[in-house]
């Protein structure tokens, strides 16, 4: 299996291109649609477990581009051998990483009430018209968006 290294940067460029893309809107229309139909507060308690689980995922420790590095030579090579071997290894790192990030979140999850509770919360009220029914929460309604138009934004 020989490789055109040309065709393959293209097929890499328009794949990044495409990847971005989706990783910029997809975001963008699932917080718009959760807002929507869940409310502010529940909003703020995603983003919680979100940034929870992004900081867990730091554990992965750039095994990622370490495949990605050491899989350029033997897929070039045609070299299978290599390939399955170098698959069979980090197939075995992801399993231990993944039981390490895994036993983490459970560690985490008695603590994970004691970060909710308590805190600031603004709003931005030119866009979420539904009012934050939180006892525990200080609620600030700021006109944002009206403020930035007003300002020439």
């Amino acid at each position: 299996m020989k490789l055109d290294f040309v065709k393959n940067t293209k097929r890499t460029i328009i794949a990044h291109f495409v990847n971005n893309g989706v990783r910029t809107l997809i975001p963008f229309f699932r917080k718009t649609i959760f807002m929507w139909v869940l409310g502010s507060e529940y909003l703020g308690l995603n983003g919680l477990f979100y940034s929870v689980l992004g900081m867990l995922m730091l554990a992965e420790l750039g095994f990622g581009t370490a495949i990605v590095c050491y899989m350029y030579k033997p897929v070039a090579d045609d070299d299978h051998d290599l390939l399955c071997a170098y698959l069979c290894f980090y197939r075995n790192i992801y399993r231990c990483v993944g039981s390490l990030i895994f036993i983490a979140g459970l560690c985490l999850l008695p603590f994970l009430p004691k970060l909710i509770p308590g805190g600031t919360l603004f709003i931005n009220s030119t866009i979420v018209k539904t009012p934050a029914d939180r006892e525990d929460l200080t609620i600030i309604e700021v006109p944002a968006t009206q403020m930035a138009l007003d300002m020439g934004s």
